[in-house]
């Protein structure tokens, strides 16, 4: 099965003047260079393919603001085209600059793979005004659909009503998940984001009733604390069953230990009280002897006299 998605970026006398720059991202791809080589510059492109608005991309440099059309489309000849696999065939979509505006761009669906000779006069090497890419791209027998808006450029690409250009089949509607992948892009996914996602797919994908119960389901904050931290403990526990037999054994040979001591407890208790009483025999017969001893001497005492 093919694998469907972006698979080369190709940019026109863009914020590079005069280059045409191709980078294919098909696979595992390394961008290297220098500080302020533009590697940054093209990763902020990759979001912008998949529906989020190039206005959340503006270029900042020596304290000034450039917005997207005037950074990566600044003449009349730079363009940006994204060649993508929809099923088995490639497409191209297409920003270019427009000749009334610096602030303003188009976007066009070209139902063909990317072919350079649309944007550059392979004889002299300089790009075509944009202005005749429609022509151009009719005298080429391709098909092509010009959309006015970035939400019009997204629903095309990542909803299913977009045809032939989109990259959702079925009743996917893969434009839900343009507000994360921006977030991912730029390191700021949280877990809102991720939320908004799965809601937005609900509401798309449960059924009517599934929906109403979704919508009216309350659930507390102190719930869902305790919840996650029963989870946690449970947790914790299961991270000990390992240890569970080696737990036993101990168990097992401290309850013996107890049994030994008791024993010797015993024991030690009874040859105390076998050591007491043999001191007060002891401490009797030694009273005895000097009462005994005291008679005697009173007696020869007696005698003497």
């Amino acid at each position: 099965m093919d694998k469907q998605g972006l698979k080369r970026v190709i940019l026109i006398d863009s914020y590079m003047p005069g280059v045409v720059t191709e980078i294919k991202i098909d696979g595992h791809t390394n961008i290297t260079g220098r500080n302020g080589f533009g590697k940054t510059s093209f990763l902020r492109l990759l979001p912008i393919f998949y529906g989020d608005n190039p206005s959340n991309h503006i270029k900042r440099d020596e304290g000034k603001n450039f917005g997207f059309a005037k950074y990566y489309l600044p003449r009349l000849g730079s363009a940006i085209i994204y060649e993508y696999q929809v099923g088995s065939s490639l497409k191209t979509a297409v920003f270019t600059a427009l000749p009334t505006s610096d602030s303003q761009y188009r976007q066009i669906f070209i139902d063909a793979e990317f072919d350079l000779s649309l944007f550059l006069d392979t004889e002299s090497g300089n790009p075509f005004d944009s202005s005749g890419l429609i022509s151009r791209i009719s005298s080429k027998g391709y098909g092509y659909l010009a959309v006015k808006t970035n939400k019009e450029y997204r629903n095309v690409l990542l909803e299913s009503s977009g045809g032939q250009y989109s990259l959702s089949r079925g009743r996917k509607k893969l434009s839900n998940l343009t507000p994360l992948l921006s977030s991912m892009f730029k390191k700021e996914a949280n877990f809102d984001d991720l939320a908004l996602f799965v809601q937005d797919w609900c509401k798309e994908n449960l059924e009517s009733d599934a929906r109403r119960n979704l919508e009216s389901l309350s659930i507390n904050k102190r719930d869902i604390d305790a919840i996650l931290l029963d989870f946690d403990s449970i947790s914790k526990v299961n991270l000990l069953k390992d240890k569970a037999p080696e737990l036993r054994t101990s168990i097992d040979n401290l309850s013996r230990v107890i049994a030994d001591l008791v024993a010797i407890r015993t024991t030690a208790n009874a040859r105390v009280a076998a050591n007491d009483q043999f001191v007060d025999d002891s401490t009797k017969q030694v009273q005895l002897l000097s009462s005994e001893i005291t008679k005697e001497k009173a007696s020869e005492s007696l005698f003497l006299r």
